[in-house]
Formats: C-alpha cells, structure tokens, sequence
C-alpha cells in the first residue's frame, strides 16, 4: 500500500511541533453515518494484526500530465503488537513539482469518539544519496507520530498529493492492489479524466468489472469491492501470478514519444 518505504537516513529541517495539551476540550464525535459504521467484530479477525476497513484512491488527471491523488485508508487496530508501526507514518512527494497536504489524520472509538485529530509531531527531510550509490534525490518525506492508536482503536488517514507537471509533459502512472494479505472490508479505486481522453488500463486478476460514468464532459473509471479477501504470501513468489487483484492506468504514450522526449 502507501508510505511503506523505508528511508536510510534523513536531514531533518522541520523542527518537532509539541505534543498537543492534555488540558483541551473533549473533541466532537463523528457522524453516526461516518467509516466508523464499517467497524468490525474483532473476534471474526483472531490472529490478524489489523484490519483495513477502508481502502480508497481518486485520481483526477489532465493529458498533460497535471494530477490530483487522493488516498484515504482506515485501520481498525486489533493486536498490541502493530500499534507502534501504525503510530508512526510517512508520506513522501518530490518538492520541485509536487505538492503534498494531510488532509486529516484522526485517532477515534469504534463508537465515534474522536481521540485524536492531528499529529503529536511532525518533521519533514530531504532523502539523502546512499553512500554506495550515490545518487541525487529530491524526494521529500513527511513524517507524523499519533497518539492515542491502542488495540480498539481507528485510525483514519488521508492525503493528497498533486502534481503541477511531471518530467514528461502527459506522464502518469496509477497503480492500484485491490486485495493484499490481510482483510479489507471496502476498497475503492477512481481515475476521472477528460471525456474523449483514452488512458491505456491493465487489469490482472479481477473478480468484477470496473464501471464508467460521464458527467460534466469528464469520464470517471470506478473499480469497487466489498468484503475483499486476503491471499497467503509466499516467500519467492512470482511477481506474475494469479491471485493479487491490481489496476494500472497510465498515458496513452508510445515508445516514439518517450524517444522524443529524451532526445531534447
């Protein structure tokens, strides 16, 4: 999924935002009709460290390249030992022609109560060159600690990132995995692009058929699933197999192109 990769070092250049006080106001529930409603049994998932109640990426791009990409995800915690890793998140984005904006990141009750609602602290690095390859990055990598996750608890994360214009004018790449080694009770995931656009889409291993609206002259690809079962990883599995549910949509581009490109 996102934000799984591990930087070897960083140069910090934000410093840590204090802890928030422990003398504010009790924060407000949620609606009832909120994600809190996808809660699970936590004795239907025995053995498993969490369960992801919400899955969800929108994408909207133009042909030239310029994106917005909205990811949502939402953990129900179920076993003490995943906590610390859901604890702590990172989201990276390349500064030059990206931009990058937590939208929320909120820790609550299976019944709504909100114990949480933004970092306990936050820094921002540059990705160093490793020694043995060094190579220059301009990636940056956001970096966030909770408070409040604990067995019980749900946290909810959300994040946009949008592009103001790839490398490649008319560059782009979504991917998508729809099913992973542990339960996932809704996954949702869109593409919105101009109507007449024709993006190039691959699809490996669905279980149902994606569906396509038109509105406002813009086309929106959806792929949706409900209750997705999770598959047994394998060490030294194939990366071409038939059990991971995957999407990619990408730009109607040929290699001419790209050899045009790089030869400027």
């Amino acid at each position: 999924m996102s934000c799984r990769r591990a930087f070897a070092s960083a140069l910090v250049v934000a410093a840590l935002a204090p802890s928030a006080s422990s003398a504010q106001a009790p924060l407000p529930a949620l609606p009832s009709d909120s994600i809190v409603r996808l809660a699970v049994d936590p004795a239907r998932y025995a053995g498993r460290p969490y369960v992801l109640l919400l899955d969800e990426g929108d994408n909207r791009v133009e042909p030239d390249g310029r994106s917005v990409r909205r990811t949502r995800q939402v953990y129900q915690v179920l076993d003490q030992q995943i906590v610390r890793a859901l604890s702590e998140r990172a989201f990276s984005y390349q500064k030059s022609h990206q931009s990058l904006t937590v939208d929320w990141i909120r820790v609550l009750r299976p019944n709504g109560e909100v114990l949480s609602n933004k970092p306990s602290q936050e820094q921002e690095s540059d990705v160093m060159a490793q020694l043995s390859n060094p190579i220059y990055q301009e990636q940056k990598v956001r970096r966030v600690s909770l408070s409040g996750v604990a067995v019980g608890t749900i946290l909810d994360v959300q994040f946009t990132v949008e592009e103001r214009g790839p490398y490649r004018t008319g560059d782009f790449l979504f991917t998508w995995n729809v099913n992973n080694q542990l339960p996932i009770i809704r996954s949702r995931f869109t593409v919105d692009v101009p109507d007449g656009f024709v993006p190039r889409i691959v699809e490996k291993n669905l279980t149902f058929r994606r569906t396509e609206t038109v509105s406002g002259g813009r086309r929106q690809y959806t792929w949706s699933a409900n209750d997705v079962t999770p598959y047994r990883g394998e060490v030294y599995a194939a990366d071409s197999n038939g059990v991971v549910m995957s999407i990619a949509v990408t730009s109607p581009s040929a290699w001419s192109d790209i050899a045009k490109w790089y030869d400027g």
